[in-house]
């Protein structure tokens, strides 16, 4: 149970920053385990190369450990562009002392790069990173031509594959987390849309509107919405009857009259709750929006 939760992402508040934390979570804890392959393949084969995988093993724990207690205090958008440019910068770093465009870290990590800082900040930080980085690789092109910037030592071609595998794993996880992310995301949708399409069916809404003469009689224009369904009347039926006033509960015909007189002073009235009697005789409380247009008036 503690491994579950120490390894288990946040939740906040906040549907976003909890989106964006599990994402954000499974990536540094699988960066910290993908160097592993990189650290035994050169202790074993390339041992000259160990202490320099040993490195910067270091530094990317150290970042990715700080980052995932942020997170854990709920700073996920500063954990979020902290990771994408300490990552950045990081391959920067090694495809500057390796080469420049001809480097590993160059064509694998900062492809690596952009596709995190688009999961985690959106496409437009992507599209900004893709330009920073063409633009750094321009420049790096500059200094391989002008001889500043030179091939120290080339990887061999199996660790280039131990290196490639690792940075293709990472990409798939955060392909299947971002599959898995989309799919959670449309459930929530589709469960909602059921909910409302619930709600739908047992709520009730109309609306009419009345014009006013000057002696205060009241007249329905037309009527639509829920109607029929609200008070069992054909809207023919209903204003043959006497319309709005024919219907209100004798109890609520003051507060009707108190509403009428609120409108005629030009203000809304809102939320005002009046009985109405309904075709079967049975009791229906309406919640009562009125707004005046001009000689008008709009019941909702």
């Amino acid at each position: 149970m503690f491994l579950k939760n120490f390894f288990k992402a946040p939740v906040f508040d906040d549907e976003e920053d909890t989106q964006k934390a599990y994402l954000l979570n499974i990536l540094l804890w699988g960066l910290v385990l993908t160097p592993l392959p990189h650290i035994i393949y050169t202790q074993i084969f390339e041992p000259e190369l160990a202490m320099r995988a040993w490195g910067q093993a270091a530094i990317g724990q150290t970042i990715n450990l700080f980052l995932l207690f942020i997170m854990r205090r709920g700073y996920v958008r500063l954990a979020s562009y902290v990771q994408v440019i300490s990552f950045w910068l990081f391959f920067t770093i090694l495809a500057l002392a390796r080469g420049g465009v001809h480097s590993v870290a160059y064509s694998f990590g900062y492809p690596l790069a952009i596709i995190i800082s688009g999961l985690l900040l959106g496409a437009k930080h992507a599209v900004g990173m893709t330009g920073l980085s063409l633009l750094v690789g321009l420049w790096m092109v500059f200094q391989n031509t002008t001889g500043k910037i030179t091939a120290t030592e080339t990887y061999s071609a199996s660790l280039t594959w131990v290196i490639s595998a690792i940075i293709f794993s990472v990409i798939a996880m955060l392909q299947y987390v971002s599959s898995r992310m989309l799919s959670q995301t449309l459930e929530r949708a589709r469960r909602n849309e059921e909910k409302h399409k619930l709600i739908s069916k047992v709520s009730t809404d109309y609306t009419f509107e009345s014009s006013i003469s000057k002696d205060g009689e009241v007249k329905t224009i037309w009527l639509a919405g829920a109607f029929e369904k609200m008070t069992g009347y054909s809207a023919e039926e209903y204003l043959a009857k006497g319309g709005w006033y024919a219907h209100v509960h004798p109890d609520d015909l003051s507060k009707d009259a108190n509403d009428m007189e609120k409108l005629l002073r030009n203000e809304d009235v809102v939320n005002s709750e009046i009985r109405t009697l309904a075709k079967d005789g049975s009791i229906r409380w309406e919640r009562v929006l009125l707004t005046l247009f001009g000689m008008k008036k709009k019941i909702a």
